[in-house]
């Protein structure tokens, strides 16, 4: 709303054209200020005395009163602003605090870096500055090494002879290396000199009627009427018997044979509280002209990898009822073995491998 400003009581008769009467001011023209009056008051009345914005009555209105608040002598009024300078004082210390903070990293780090330059450049300068001397090696010769000459003496191996194995009841033969057999020698125990009996030796024990040569030569050698026998072993080229002495029915003698020759016999120790009769069978219980088929046939009764027939062994069985006597036919390949057994006529009872 617009609003002036006119000084009270003064004479008419001194104002000009566009003067207030009395004024000592030059002519102006009032100025209008928008927004709401002064103080938050609502847009005052003239008032009785001349005074613009006064109350009713003539009391001089808060707005516009000369030198009161928010009053300018050249421009009107002005909003007043309480309370300003502590804002602006909090808004520059926002500013200028991290501002400061800043300028002094800043100032801390530059300074720290050129520390370290410097020194950098005081290490380079001194590495510089190291010069590394020449040096020579000098000419070395690596004297000739002679190796004195090593003779290896001969050694000569003597003959050696080893002696047959037993256990009760089984036969676990070794081949001699060297062994010679005297026709007139008699045993370590003073048991009746036997006669050598020379048979024919086959290409192999084991083929063709080799097994029936083997067991006449024994029936021929050892006494009894008939043999009795423990077990017998054969071998592609030897063999071994173990047979009851004829001369003291207690005693169990083992034979070898070799190069078709029956040799000398030697003793079995017995162990064992059991009775020696049962174990013992004759040549007559075994079909011996089926046992070289027998061998013959036992390497494709089994799955062993290039079987070949090693040795038979025959003896009376002790795990089948009625220990009947048995062929046991070894058989071995470059990846394990097994035996193949049949009954003394030829027949089949069971392959393990």
């Amino acid at each position: 709303m617009p609003m002036s400003f006119q000084p009270p009581n003064q004479p008419e008769n001194q104002h000009g054209p566009g003067q207030q009467p009395g004024s000592p001011y030059p002519p102006t023209s009032s100025t209008p200020i928008p927004g709401p009056a002064p103080f938050g008051g609502a847009p005052g009345a003239p008032g009785n005395a001349g005074f613009p914005g006064g109350m009713p009555g003539g009391m001089p209105g808060n707005a516009g009163f000369p030198g009161g608040p928010g009053f300018n002598q050249t421009g009107g009024f002005q909003p007043s602003n309480k309370g300003g300078s502590g804002a602006k004082l909090f808004t520059i210390l926002v500013f200028a605090v991290p501002l400061i903070g800043l300028g002094v990293g800043a100032f801390l780090y530059f300074n720290a870096k050129s520390d370290a330059d410097k020194k950098t450049q005081e290490v380079l300068e001194q590495l510089n500055n190291i010069t590394v001397p020449d040096f020579t090696v000098p000419d070395f010769t690596v004297p000739s090494i002679t190796v004195p000459s090593i003779t290896v003496p001969s050694i000569t191996v003597p003959p050696i002879t080893v002696t047959p194995l037993t256990l009760p009841g089984t036969v676990v033969p070794i081949a001699p290396t060297e062994t010679t057999l005297d026709a007139t020698a008699t045993t370590a125990v003073g048991v009746e000199p036997t006669v050598a009996e020379t048979v024919p030796a086959p290409g192999s024990w084991l083929e063709a009627d080799g097994p029936v040569q083997f067991t006449n030569a024994l029936e021929a050698a050892i006494s009894g009427d008939p043999s009795r026998f423990l077990t017998i072993a054969i071998y592609p080229t030897y063999g071994f018997a173990q047979a009851q002495d004829a001369n003291n029915l207690a005693h169990v003698d083992e034979f070898p044979v070799q190069g078709g020759v029956v040799g000398p016999s030697s003793p079995v120790n017995l162990v064992g509280g059991g009775e020696l009769e049962p174990s013992l069978f004759s040549l007559a219980d075994v079909d011996w002209a089926v046992v070289s088929a027998s061998i013959a046939a036992a390497p494709g009764q089994t799955t062993i990898e290039e079987p070949a027939a090693d040795y038979v062994l025959i003896e009376r069985s002790s795990f089948i009822e009625g220990n009947p006597v048995t062929v046991k036919v070894y058989v071995n390949g470059p990846r394990g073995g097994g035996f193949v057994e049949y009954d003394g006529a030829g027949t089949l009872i069971k392959v393990v491998q």
